[in-house]
C-alpha cells in the first residue's frame, strides 16, 4: 500500500515532465529561445522540474515522520519499561530463592528434627519423634521441594517414615536388652533389689543400681566385641543410710562393687562377687550382644537417612546463593511480569 501511494504522489510529476519534454520536440522555436535566453533558462526550468517531482514523492512523508518517530519512540520507552520490571522480578525472586532456599536446608539438615531418633544413655532411652520445623517460611520451603525437586521430597517422605519404624524397633531391642539384664541379675543376685533410676537415700541393705548396670553393660559390649575393654571391677566399704526392717539405722558399713568408677550395687562381699560375675557373664552373652548389634544397626542407618538429607539441602542451598532460581513455587513467590 505505501508503494501505491508512493507512485501516485510521483505520476503527475513525471506526465508534467514528459509534457514539457513534448513541446520541445514539437515546437522548435521554443528550443531557439532557450538557446538564445542562454543555459540559465534550461537550469531555471530544470531546477522547478525536480523541485516538483522531490516535492510531489517525498513531501508528505516527511511530513509524516515525526508520528513516526512518536511510535517508535513510544514502543521503545514501553520496551525499556518491560526489561526493567523483568530485572526486577529477577532480582527479587534471587532474594526469595537465598530466603527459602535456607528455609529447606535448616528444616532438612542433620539433627533438625525431620527424622524420628533415638539416644540410649544412662541406662536411659530416649525417642524424639519425627517433627516439622517451626522456623519462619517452612511451608514455603516445603512447597517448593515438593513442586521443584520431587525426587527430593520423594526422599525426604521415605525416610520419615523409615525413621519411625526404626525409633519403634530401637525400643524394643532397647526393652529386650533391658528385660534379659534384669532377669539375669534377679536369677543370680537373689535378694538383691535392682533399684530403678532416680532412687534415693535410704537404700535397702542389698541392692543395685540397675540403671548403672544398663549403661556399663551397654557401653562395655562395644569394646568387648572389638577385644578390648574399658575399666575393671573393684570392691570396696561403703557407709551409707540402710534401711532394715522399716527401722533407718545410721551409718551401716557395707561391701560395695563398682566399675569404671560406676557404683553397680552394695550388700555383703557374697552378693558382690555374684553381681560381678552376673555382669560378666552378660558381657558374653551373646543374645545380649545381638540386642546391642541390632540397636547399632538401627542407629547407623538413621545417620546415614539423616546425612543424605542434610546433603541434598545443602546442595539446594548452595546453588541458589550462587544465583540459580529455586525451582517450585509457593504462595509468596514474587508475581512474574507478563
Amino acid at each position: 500500500m505505501a508503494n501505491k501511494r508512493t507512485i501516485a504522489r510521483i505520476l503527475p510529476a513525471v506526465l508534467a515532465g514528459i509534457l514539457f519534454i513534448g513541446l520541445l520536440v514539437a515546437f522548435p522555436s521554443i528550443q531557439n529561445l532557450i538557446e538564445v535566453q542562454g543555459q540559465w533558462l534550461f537550469s531555471i526550468v530544470l531546477s522547478a522540474l525536480v523541485y516538483v517531482v522531490l516535492d510531489k514523492a517525498f513531501g508528505r512523508v516527511l511530513s509524516e515522520s515525526p508520528k513516526h518517530l512518536e511510535a517508535i519512540g513510544i514502543a521503545q520507552a514501553r520496551e525499556k519499561q518491560r526489561l526493567e520490571n523483568q530485572q526486577k522480578w529477577v532480582d527479587l525472586y534471587q532474594d526469595h530463592s537465598k530466603m527459602i532456599g535456607k528455609a529447606i536446608f535448616e528444616s532438612w539438615k542433620n539433627d533438625s528434627g525431620a527424622l524420628a531418633s533415638w539416644n540410649y544413655q544412662g541406662g536411659r532411652l530416649s525417642v524424639s519423634p519425627r517433627k516439622d520445623s517451626d522456623i519462619d517460611y517452612f511451608l514455603q520451603a516445603r512447597s517448593h521441594l515438593q513442586g521443584g525437586y520431587p525426587a527430593v521430597w520423594q526422599q525426604c517422605q521415605e525416610f520419615q517414615t523409615k525413621s519411625i519404624e526404626m525409633s519403634d524397633s530401637a525400643k524394643t531391642w532397647v526393652q529386650s536388652f533391658e528385660g534379659l539384664v534384669r532377669e539375669k541379675v534377679k536369677s543370680s543376685c537373689p535378694g538383691v533389689v535392682a533399684l530403678p533410676l532416680g532412687a534415693h537415700f535410704p537404700y535397702p541393705a542389698k541392692a543395685c543400681h540397675i540403671g548403672t548396670m544398663f549403661s556399663v553393660i551397654f557401653y562395655q559390649v562395644h569394646l568387648h566385641s572389638a577385644g578390648s575393654r574399658y575399666g575393671q571391677f573393684n570392691f570396696g566399704d561403703l557407709t551409707t543410710d540402710i534401711e532394715s526392717g522399716g527401722l533407718l539405722m545410721i551409718r551401716e558399713t557395707v561391701k560395695y562393687l563398682s566399675f569404671a568408677g560406676e557404683s553397680l550395687g552394695h550388700g555383703d562381699m557374697a552378693d558382690m562377687q555374684r553381681l560381678e560375675h552376673c555382669v560378666q557373664d552378660l558381657l558374653s552373652d551373646k543374645l545380649i550382644q545381638e540386642y546391642v548389634r541390632q540397636y547399632d544397626q538401627l542407629q547407623t542407618q538413621q545417620r546415614d537417612y539423616s546425612g543424605k538429607l542434610d546433603k541434598e539441602s545443602r546442595i539446594i542451598l548452595s546453588r541458589v546463593q550462587a544465583g540459580e532460581p529455586l525451582k517450585g513455587s509457593c504462595d509468596l513467590c514474587p508475581t512474574k511480569p507478563s
